[in-house]
């Protein structure tokens, strides 16, 4: 009970640190976009790490490269195979699982993203990169990058939607890392967002839907959790008092000095 507890202990602390960590990055990049929207020594070296970055991507283009990136990069474009298609997939699974909490938390953060996207846009006005060929779609301002918001966003209320809680839900934590990379290596490539751009996108389409579900929908609501079992104390294995008696009664036949003892029939 010891060792379980110190477990436990040790595993809230970790728990605590991880929460605190993470609103620590929230934090850290809201004030950088404020810094690199506002103050003009802070854009000017966003800049010239962001142009660094990019000039790497673009120093190896190819044909075949450029194909692969379009294709790879599939997820972040309003089509039907991309993050509109996913977005409209899992509300349809919500409903047809008829999880209204789910589905009214999902469309409210979906909502706030998209409405602090484009406040950000609206506020921040970062152009696209400067000096390259863009070779894909854009629209909007640059910063945040408003395609990998929606598409962080529609990822994690999949996952937290979707996805049962425990083991499952770590393992899809890693695809929708994976996929959020890959999706942002290939608009890096086709110059389409700057590094600074998509982090922020991404931190606000992780933190705002995460947020929502961890206040108002618990992992004990989440699909496929059972409601833990009550504890009951161990049963205690007790013979049966017919065959208690039985005993007792051959033990006082066998034993000669009890007065007990049953005598046999016609000796009494």
């Amino acid at each position: 009970m010891a060792g379980t507890t110190n477990r436990r202990d040790g595993a809230g602390r970790v728990g605590w640190w991880v929460t605190r960590a993470r609103w620590l990055l929230v934090g850290v990049v809201v004030v950088a976009a404020v810094l690199v929207g506002n103050v003009q020594p802070t854009a000017v070296a966003a800049d010239v790490i962001d142009h660094a970055v990019l000039s790497a991507f673009v120093a190896i283009r190819t044909p075949w490269l450029t194909q692969a990136a379009r294709a790879v990069g599939v997820l972040s474009n309003p089509a039907p195979l991309g993050m509109f298609g996913v977005w409209w997939a899992t509300l349809a699974v919500l409903v047809i699982w008829r999880r209204w909490r789910h589905l009214l938390v999902a469309a409210v953060a979906m909502f706030v993203v998209s409405l602090g996207s484009i406040t950000a846009s609206d506020v921040f006005h970062r152009p696209r990169p400067l000096g390259m060929e863009v070779l894909g779609p854009w629209t909007e301002s640059a910063l945040p990058s408003m395609p990998m918001a929606f598409l962080t966003a529609t990822l994690v209320t999949a996952l937290y939607t979707l996805v049962p809680a425990g083991r499952p839900r770590d393992r899809g934590k890693l695809v929708v890392a994976g996929l959020l990379g890959v999706t942002a290596l290939s608009r890096f490539y086709l110059a389409q967002e700057e590094p600074f751009d998509v982090v922020f996108a991404v931190v606000a389409g992780v933190a705002i839907p995460l947020a929502a579900f961890r206040l108002f929908v618990p992992n004990e609501s989440s699909p496929g959790q059972l409601p833990p079992r009550p504890h009951r104390p161990p049963r205690r294995h007790r013979r049966p008092a017919r065959r208690d008696r039985a005993r007792a009664g051959g033990a006082a036949r066998r034993d000669p000095g009890n007065d007990q003892a049953v005598q046999p029939r016609g000796l009494g």
